[in-house]
Parts: structure tokens; sequence; C-alpha cells
């Protein structure tokens, strides 16, 4: 679990976690709820819920088309589950394209589930 040291996962209070060997389904039931937001170097799309301002996660496609995704576990209905304390981190050394391979590697594979 990590605590990224942005501006944005700051606001938000954000707790990802990642799982590459994985498997994260993204559903969107009412499409006209969903905010997305880019920001920075603009290679991911951050899913922010309209109705409350939450951010629930992140998504990205790889250069090879696959999405992989980052999840904020404080919008789970499980969240007192995950107990391990996030690690600080701070990703603004990063070029764009380290980021993205990062990601890459690291996110869990996801799957987009849009109403």
């Amino acid at each position: 679990m990590r605590s990224c040291a942005c501006s944005f996962c700051r606001a938000h209070g954000a707790r990802t976690v990642t799982d590459p060997r994985g498997l994260v389904r993204l559903r969107v039931r009412n499409p006209a709820e969903l905010g997305r937001y880019r920001f920075g170097q603009h290679t991911a799309e951050f899913l922010v819920c309209r109705s409350c301002g939450v951010y629930v996660a992140a998504l990205m496609a790889t250069s090879d088309g696959r999405l992989v995704a980052t999840v904020n576990v404080n919008t789970l209905a499980a969240r007192t589950r995950f107990t391990r304390e996030a690690l600080s981190v701070d990703y603004e050394a990063e070029s764009a394209e380290a980021r993205r391979a990062r990601r890459a590697s690291r996110w869990t594979p996801a799957v987009w589930d849009a109403e």
C-alpha cells in the first residue's frame, strides 16, 4: 500500500494498492457521475466520482494496449481490512517514459466495464 506525495493524492488522502498478478474490474454504472482527470505528465487517467469528489482509481493503457490500474482502498467497502501502513512515495523525479514503464510492470491488470 502506498501514499503518493503528489498534491492530488495528498488532497484525497489516498492509500493505493496494486497487484501485477491480480485483476481489477472497474465498473461504472452511471457514466454521467464519472469524472476523468489528467494532470502533470498526462500518463494516466484518474477516475473521480462527480457526486462526492472522491478519487477512486487511476487507469492507464500500456504500449501493448493492456489496461492497468491502481485503486484507492479508502473507497472500498472492505477498506478496514487494509491495515498495513502506507509507504510514502514520491514520483516527481520520474520521466513520463519511466512512469509508464513502472506502472506497466507494477499496476494491476484491469478490465473496464462501463455500462
